[in-house]
């Protein structure tokens, strides 16, 4: 979880600065997956 916890700290350092997989990698180290809706990319949260 260290990654992810460094992930965190760049995004609050740097928010214009995160690539879709960076925010993919910490959001799914919290519990959220991703779907896609027509065309459209959206994160729900897990049970």
């Amino acid at each position: 979880m260290a990654g992810v916890d460094k992930l965190v700290g760049k995004m609050k350092r740097q928010p214009n600065n995160i690539k879709f997989s960076e925010a993919e990698k910490v959001l799914k180290a919290y519990g959220y997956e991703l779907s896609r809706v027509k065309g459209s990319t959206i994160f729900s949260r897990t049970q």
